[in-house]
């Protein structure tokens, strides 16, 4: 099983290209950018870079803005929502990159049917802008929020956008599925579980076409507080990885959203060494 792993953030090094190379050079051969406060990659930048990304061998994927949800139902701010997810995936293929994550939504004070009858709406459009465009192959990641009263906050919340449009798939984040189920996450069995339900829900691709997003989260009452150190928390890496070998997955790629470079690169020495 191919393990591609990597960091959440890159490094401010003066250039994308160089904070690329700087984290392939510390062993890491994916990452996730963000794009919260802006859109701070042109195109012209995004397509310059794309051969050394395929050079370096490295799986890169970008967070859509925070405002970019499928939840989102006023008519002006739904248009710019499915704009800024569009925007965010033409840039990630410019770069020959692997995918792109979306946040589901909020509630806002409406019922579960009503938001999931919404966020069907804008999965449809932003796949049919998608698909109009030449950005089919770009995998899009819903993400489960860390609040298990919020939408999103549950698996059966992802799993059911992702059987709204095929272009549509989980983005796994282990930390808050841990923190909503008040640190459940104890071995692997627990893993193996949730897999084998993205599995039974989606079928067979959409398991090889989840990613992952792995780090230790401080909570209470099913409700993420903040990240914390790898060793300050419940779970073990060790354990996916187990469950993902269990379920003859050939290659997985694994976000770390661990606060610092040291939480980062202890991970990393755990997906090295493992098998070996």
């Amino acid at each position: 099983m191919r393990i591609r792993f990597g960091p959440s953030g890159l490094p401010d090094l003066g250039g994308l290209k160089r904070s690329l190379e700087a984290i392939r050079e510390m062993g890491f051969d994916a990452c996730e950018f963000d794009f919260v406060r802006d859109f701070w990659l042109d195109k012209k930048t995004a397509h310059r870079a794309r051969e050394r990304v395929m050079e370096l061998d490295i799986s890169v994927r970008a967070h859509a803005p925070f405002y970019g949800v499928l939840s989102q139902g006023d008519p002006k701010k739904r248009t710019m929502a499915v704009a800024m997810m569009h925007h965010t995936a033409n840039l990630v293929h410019l770069m020959g990159g692997d995918g792109i994550t979306v946040h589901p939504g909020f509630y806002m004070g409406r019922g579960r049917e009503e938001v999931m009858s919404t966020v069907r709406k804008r999965c449809g459009e932003l796949e049919k802008r998608l698909i109009e465009n030449g950005l089919e192959e770009v995998i899009v990641g819903v993400e489960n929020m860390g609040n298990r009263n919020e939408f999103g906050g549950c698996l059966d919340d992802i799993l059911d956008i992702c059987e709204t449009a095929p272009i549509i798939h989980p983005m796994i984040d282990w930390g808050h599925v841990n923190a909503t189920c008040n640190g459940c996450m104890g071995g692997r069995h627990e893993f193996a579980r949730l897999l084998d339900g993205i599995e039974d829900r989606l079928g067979r691709e959409a398991l090889e076409r989840t990613r992952y997003q792995f780090s230790q989260v401080e909570f209470s009452d099913g409700v993420e507080k903040r990240h914390v150190g790898y060793e300050d928390g419940g779970m073990r890496l060790e354990h996916l990885l187990e469950a993902l070998e269990d379920a003859g997955m050939e290659e997985v790629t694994i976000i770390s959203e661990s606060p610092t470079m040291d939480d980062h690169l202890k991970m990393l020495e755990v997906v090295r060494g493992w098998g070996s």
